[in-house]
């Protein structure tokens, strides 16, 4: 990973211009590389009690400094703007760390960090500030990953859930849950060490059942929020389908209000899925175009085709278009075949053409409602498809409502699962009275797996891909 010895400079705001750029330096000689750049302004706060052997001229820390930024090689000005010291552990990365706030011009921002980068400072890495932050102890793992998603967040619903996950409430649930664990582990170790010869009892009858089912329950309640806090991370993927030529591209046109997808009178003309993003009611809404689903010999129709399939695996809602103005027939069944595992919707499209079947038809056909009578070509009910989107939406804010934690990261899900999984191994283990260092050990499992999440389980392979998906600077 990276090294730790080192002080690390970055540019921590957006590329680009704006009123505002900072520069990040941390590490154990930030300050006195800080005190060789930086002239404060004549009447900037005294001197505070902070100076060491590193930084000659003692400033207050957690102040903001009026000065110039300066180029020591010649005292040539940079910039005019702000300095701030953060005195170790009580910073973000838990050492000393400087924050230089200058005008936002990319020259400007680079002649600092060129500078400092003269005076013995190294680029930081993606992610390495939030790293030295997990290093330190200022963040575990999981609040480490939710700051990310707080920073990629591009809607309201993603940010609030990835600062609830950065206020520690995953943590400080699992840290119960792992209390708990540990307490049982530490009680069968005694048993395996002192149970026989001490004639000792350890549990009362049907107690580590009890609790083991307790875990279990708690895990499983846990993992059963997943499939919505996933679209409060990553947004509700709603996937439209039906045969060709049912019009799907002129409704994600409809939906988008902007001419997205090709539309002609010929079918088969998507070959390919085609996704954009919205934003409902402060949720992200990827919506998807897909290929019509019909038999065919076309190579690459039947590559589209197989695409499709994928997008319907992964959807949270199915928007299923079907022709009004033609009998239902052997295509619709096949769509209705690779559908009806999921949460669909259906609409009769091309409502201003004639009907060629009647509403209760479909229902006859399907055992399922249809959602109602839709026209792309004049917009109408097309409101109405938007509706089933919000109320889509409104259930995955609810669930975060209902629920004190939302499990909303595929790896968190993934630890959870192996930790419960390795939990009904030692309740099957009590349940056939195999021998307790057996149990023992799937109890040890069922903890690594917890303490994964919040990186209490030093992986460094974990580490580097998570940290790697940071922006530089952070």
């Amino acid at each position: 990973m990276y090294p730790l010895e080192d002080t690390i400079v970055a540019v921590s705001t957006p590329p680009g211009r704006g009123a505002i750029g900072i520069v990040r330096l941390s590490g154990r000689r930030a300050f006195e590389m800080a005190s060789r750049v930086f002239r404060p302004r004549a009447g900037s706060p005294p001197a505070g009690d902070v100076g060491t052997a590193e930084m000659p001229v003692a400033w207050p820390v957690r102040r903001v400094l009026l000065g110039t930024f300066v180029d020591p090689a010649g005292d040539e000005p940079i910039d005019t703007g702000f300095l701030i010291l953060f005195r170790g552990p009580r910073s973000f990365t838990g050492e000393d760390l400087a924050e230089f706030h200058l005008h936002g011009s990319p020259p400007v921002l680079r002649a600092v960090v060129d500078v400092l980068t003269r005076l013995g400072a190294r680029p930081a890495q993606p992610g390495e500030f939030t790293y030295r932050a997990f290093i330190h102890g200022k963040v575990d793992l999981a609040q480490a990953e939710a700051l990310n998603d707080l920073i990629q967040a591009d809607a309201l619903w993603q940010a609030r859930s990835a600062l609830h996950h950065l206020q520690g409430h995953l943590s400080q649930t699992l840290r119960a849950w792992k209390e708990d664990l540990i307490e049982l582990i530490a009680r069968y170790e005694a048993a395996v060490d002192f149970g026989e010869a001490e004639n000792m009892q350890f549990f009362e009858p049907g107690e580590a059942e009890r609790r083991l089912d307790d875990l279990i329950g708690r895990i499983a309640d846990l993992l059963a929020t997943y499939r919505q806090g996933r679209a409060l991370r990553e947004g509700l993927r709603v996937v439209i389908v039906g045969k060709p030529n049912a019009g799907k591209s002129s409704l994600f046109n409809a939906l988008l209000r902007e001419p997205r997808a090709i539309v002609t009178p010929l079918p088969g003309t998507t070959r390919d899925f085609i996704t954009e993003r919205l934003i409902v009611d402060g949720l992200a809404v990827e919506l998807v175009d897909t290929a019509g689903v019909r038999p065919t010999p076309e190579v690459v129709e039947r590559l589209g085709i197989e695409r499709t399939l994928q997008q319907i695996a992964e959807a949270d809602l199915v928007l299923w278009v079907l022709d009004g103005s033609v009998p239902l027939d052997a295509e619709d069944d096949a769509v209705y075949a690779v559908i009806r595992d999921k949460t669909f919707r259906a609409f009769r499209n091309k409502g201003d053409l004639p009907a060629a079947w009647p509403l209760e038809a479909f229902t006859a056909r399907y055992g399922a409602p249809l959602q109602g009578s839709i026209s792309c070509e004049t917009g109408a009910g097309v409101a109405d498809v938007m509706d089933v989107i919000r109320a889509a939406v409104r259930d995955i804010q609810q669930i975060w409502r209902d629920h004190a934690v939302v499990v909303t990261n595929a790896r968190h899900e993934a630890c959870l699962r192996r930790a419960r999984k390795a939990l009904q191994r030692a309740r099957y283990g009590l349940r056939t009275q195999a021998p307790e260092p057996i149990v023992l050990e799937d109890l040890r499992s069922a903890l690594r797996a917890l303490d994964e999440i919040t990186g209490e389980t030093d992986v460094e392979d974990i580490l580097g891909r998570i940290f790697a998906q940071f922006c530089i600077g952070k």
